[in-house]
């Protein structure tokens, strides 16, 4: 999918001034994504409301999962390229609504509220934080972080190691 659409490219078909060929028409950081994750935190559900026209997203879209958010993010969307902001590290507040905010009910009858962990976490966002945290310290991500380096800071952001790397983004 993702190769198709690189090659799709400037079509003479299109009445769009010509783009550059892409990957991804969304950038993995941004500000929709940073306040996506924050929505549960004053002052970021003013911003977030802001960013919405004083509404909040639909609850289906509303960040309420962790389960959810890796399917999308890792394989089941193609285009949900998010990355995890600082705070999946260090706060497990962000997890968890405080302060009672109605973010609607899922199509499955299920009210969005505190975001659902995965059972290692035991339903406890400190515990989730913590375990985050030691994953990211892990040899594991220690050997491999360098690839992820590459794509986001290094060789692989721009020309033929980006194309290679399926890594080119939207120019906007």
């Amino acid at each position: 999918y993702l190769e198709d659409e690189y090659c799709k490219g400037d079509r003479e078909d299109d009445p769009m001034p010509p783009v550059q060929p892409y990957h991804y028409g969304s950038h993995y950081s941004n500000s929709g994504t940073v306040l996506h994750f924050l929505v549960r935190m004053p002052p970021f559900t003013k911003m977030f409301l802001a960013y919405q026209d004083q509404s909040f997203d639909i609850p289906d879209r509303t960040f309420h999962s962790m389960n959810t958010t890796w399917r999308l993010s890792s394989y089941e969307s193609m285009t949900d390229v998010k990355e995890l902001i600082p705070e999946f590290f260090y706060l497990p507040e962000f997890l968890v609504n405080r302060e009672g905010f109605d973010f609607g009910v899922r199509q499955n009858g299920e009210r969005v509220n505190h975001v659902n962990l995965p059972p290692w976490a035991r339903n406890d966002p400190r515990l989730f934080i913590l375990i985050h945290r030691q994953a990211l310290e892990s040899d594991n991500v220690s050997q491999t972080i360098c690839h992820w380096i590459d794509l986001v800071f290094g060789y692989k952001q721009k020309g033929r190691a980006a194309v290679q790397a399926i890594n080119v983004f939207h120019p906007a």
